[in-house]
């Protein structure tokens, strides 16, 4: 293969020394131009690489193990546990309840007709009865002068108007403090004395009769030394009863009170809170104080213990019981109360014999004087 060499020969950068060596090398026959023949890769085996060394696996550290979160135990109920059966809840009681429930509505249902049934046997009608007092009869000469009263009971009538506030309170507060508020029966007043009654295993002085139950059996029902038996009483009771809301429908509050402090009995012979006032301080009751008031007040309960000319410290420890329900029930003040028992009380002296002969007393002072 000839190769031209004058392209070398016209290029200035290159020396006659470099043209000749250029010229040897390409006249030199292992120098050929042409594409040596491709070589077929030789299959090149992978480099082996050393494996690399197992990093050391880290050790698991112990956590610590999870507390199982209990359930908190509601009340009356057992804990439930897992894994175990669960307990049957015994609702034995439930049935038990319910018998006792039905028992006490069936005896209450009982009690109630039998109320409704005894109330209907014992109703007693007053509605064609009228009101009469009983008064003394008052024997006079024909100039005026009284000479002796024929009476079956000392009882000198007066009006409401003539009783004095004290009094009225007194005799409530002690009595019937929720007189102008009931119907004739006050139920709280019967629940009231049945607890205190059985708490203290006997009568504690908690009356349940109202103002007017006893005014009706007064009037109405005077026989009760006759009752023997339990049921004599129970049947007079609903008559009473019966009698008392009648008498609340026909009469006001304090024709009723006027009536009761006119009938009732204040013992030493006296009926009536007038003629209890000339008995025992020898005045007119308008002329009564609070001291006097709250002593009379005491007596329907036990005329024969509490009367002051028998006994006059039972009649005083009486009247401080009522000055302090007085001071309960608001009519008064503790001061009030202090100043009227320490108030001195002077008591006429009495005899039954003073009663017996009056008429002929009366009748021996007139002709004296005559």
């Amino acid at each position: 293969m000839e190769h031209n060499n004058d392209n070398f020969e016209n290029d200035d950068r290159f020396t006659t020394r470099d043209l000749e060596e250029i010229d040897e090398i390409l006249n030199n026959p292992s120098f050929s131009q042409e594409p040596a023949p491709e070589e077929t890769p030789e299959e090149t085996e992978p480099l082996k690489t050393e494996p690399e060394p197992e990093k050391p696996k880290p050790t698991p550290v112990a956590s610590a193990p999870k507390k199982e979160k209990k359930t908190p135990l509601r009340r009356g109920l057992p804990h439930k546990k897992k894994g175990l059966p669960k307990r049957k809840v015994d609702h034995s009681w439930k049935k038990t309840a319910t018998i006792v429930v039905s028992v006490l509505v069936f005896l209450a249902l009982v009690g109630v007709g039998g109320v409704f049934l005894l109330y209907t046997a014992n109703f007693t009608d007053i509605s064609g009865t009228k009101y009469t007092p009983k008064e003394k009869t008052e024997v006079y000469t024909s100039d005026g002068v009284q000479i002796a009263s024929i009476f079956s009971e000392n009882r000198t009538y007066i009006s409401i108007d003539q009783v004095p506030q004290d009094l009225k309170n007194a005799l409530i507060a002690t009595e019937d403090s929720r007189f102008y508020s009931h119907g004739g029966v006050d139920y709280l007043g019967v629940l009231r004395a049945l607890l205190s009654n059985l708490i203290y295993g006997k009568s504690t002085g908690q009356g349940a009769s109202t103002l007017t139950q006893q005014l009706s059996r007064l009037l109405y029902l005077p026989n009760i030394a006759e009752e023997s038996t339990f049921l004599d009483s129970l049947n007079r009771k609903f008559k009473e009863i019966s009698i008392a809301y009648q008498m609340e429908d026909k009469y006001t509050k304090d024709q009723i009170l006027e009536m009761y402090l006119n009938e009732y009995y204040f013992g030493s012979a006296a009926y009536g809170i007038e003629a209890a006032a000339e008995t025992y301080f020898g005045k007119n009751v308008s002329q009564l104080n609070l001291a006097e008031s709250a002593m009379l007040a005491g007596l329907p309960q036990a005329p024969s213990v509490y009367a002051p000319n028998d006994d006059f410290e039972a009649a005083k420890n009486r009247q401080r019981q009522v000055l302090d329900r007085m001071i309960d029930a608001g009519y008064i003040t503790q001061e009030q109360a202090d100043e009227a028992y320490n108030t001195e009380i002077v008591i006429v002296p009495w005899s039954e014999n003073d009663i017996n002969n009056q008429i002929s007393q009366g009748y021996l002072d007139y002709k004296i004087d005559t």
